[in-house]
């Protein structure tokens, strides 16, 4: 507990239940008659994508601080992909917020949103949460030192935390 490590792993399963809430409120989109009324779901889908832009504290700490380290100790492949897939989640929730402050929206442009940008979205963060967890920190946790961790637990509070606190 307190570990960046742990804290890395507990603001993605935080960021889990936000993906899901937005997920089920895109679905209830999708699902509404062309004709009905969305504005419950499209609500839903707001409050869930603001605590899901949350995500760049995330991506900043891993960034600058892991990616860094790695960087250190000559291991470059897993930044270079993972910052452009980390900008690319970024755009993407950058423009569903766009569109989703759109007060004069139908529900056919609901649907084509939550279709496409939406389901994109989705799909880059939860491939990222499996590269996080299932490359990048293995790699970490094989090649950082304590002084390291130590380091990027003294720098981490420069950018924040995502949804969730430290452990002690």
């Amino acid at each position: 507990p307190g570990h960046p490590a742990d804290t890395l792993r507990r603001e993605n399963e935080a960021l889990r239940g936000s993906l899901a809430r937005m997920q089920r409120a895109m679905t209830h989109v999708l699902d509404a008659p062309a004709n009905g009324d969305s504005d419950a779901a499209v609500l839903e889908w707001r409050q869930a994508l603001n605590e899901l832009q949350d995500i760049d504290k995330h991506y900043q700490r891993k960034e600058h601080l892991f990616f860094a380290c790695l960087e250190r100790h000559g291991i470059m492949g897993p930044s270079k992909v993972m910052w452009g897939k980390d900008d690319e989640i970024r755009s993407l929730l950058k423009d569903l917020a766009a569109a989703l402050r759109e007060r004069e929206t139908t529900v056919a442009e609901w649907k084509l949103l939550a279709a496409t940008t939406g389901a994109a979205a989705v799909n880059t963060i939860q491939e990222m949460f499996y590269k996080e967890e299932q490359i990048l920190l293995p790699i970490c946790l094989q090649h950082f030192t304590e002084d390291e961790w130590g380091e990027i637990w003294a720098s981490s509070p420069r950018y924040g935390w995502c949804l969730v606190e430290p452990l002690e």
